[in-house]
């Protein structure tokens, strides 16, 4: 069946965006226990500094904006990178990854802190993923300027009474877009509607 005028425009709103993880296992704790994250904020002029000194192919670096501890895991950090870099990276080797991370760890809390290097890494590539294409969705100012919400998309198109196209999945939640969470209750919120059209 066609879809509604709306449900297009509600489709063609939505985009994905990329943030990837970097998981960097130590041989030990370096940072202190009450330590929850490592923020950077990249002022112009440090960017700049930054770049002259390690070279633009070192760019990517100023897009990961903070590494986070690990719950019950005390000898990892969890890198986050979000924008272009995001993708970026997903093209670089492991070894290139691991020694860039090293390079912004040591360079940034080196005077405070004893950084060891890494013992393993492990990371996500949402992008080059071909099941995925980006890790999360979000509704751009296209939707905005179309008026369209998830709740457009999450509409089943129906024959009669009868649901014959069902959406799920985290883009159709109206406030739990971009996770999964989202996902997951939006699936179950689709086979209640089947269970409860079967009734």
């Amino acid at each position: 069946p066609p879809l509604s005028q709306k449900k297009q425009r509600a489709i063609e709103g939505l985009n994905i965006g990329t943030a990837n993880k970097v998981y960097l296992e130590f041989p030990h704790r370096w940072w202190p226990e009450d330590k929850a994250t490592f923020d950077f904020i990249w002022p112009e002029k440090v960017k700049e500094e930054f770049l002259q000194t390690y070279g633009q192919s070192s760019e990517w670096l100023c897009d990961v904006f903070t590494f986070f501890t690990v719950a019950y895991k005390p000898n990892l950090l969890c890198a986050w990178i979000t924008g272009k870099n995001a993708r970026h990276i997903e093209t670089l080797s492991d070894v290139d990854v691991y020694d860039g991370l090293y390079l912004l760890l040591n360079k940034s809390f080196g005077e405070h802190y004893n950084v060891v290097k890494p013992t393993r890494i492990l990371r996500s590539k949402w992008y080059t993923d071909e099941h995925f294409r980006g890790s999360y969705s979000f509704q751009s100012m296209v939707s905005e300027q179309m008026d369209v919400k998830p709740r457009d998309l999450a509409e089943p198109i129906m024959s009669g009474n009868k649901p014959i196209i069902l959406f799920a999945g985290e883009a159709t939640h109206d406030h739990y877009y971009s996770t999964v969470h989202g996902a997951v209750e939006t699936g179950f919120r689709e086979a209640d509607r089947l269970i409860n059209f079967e009734r």
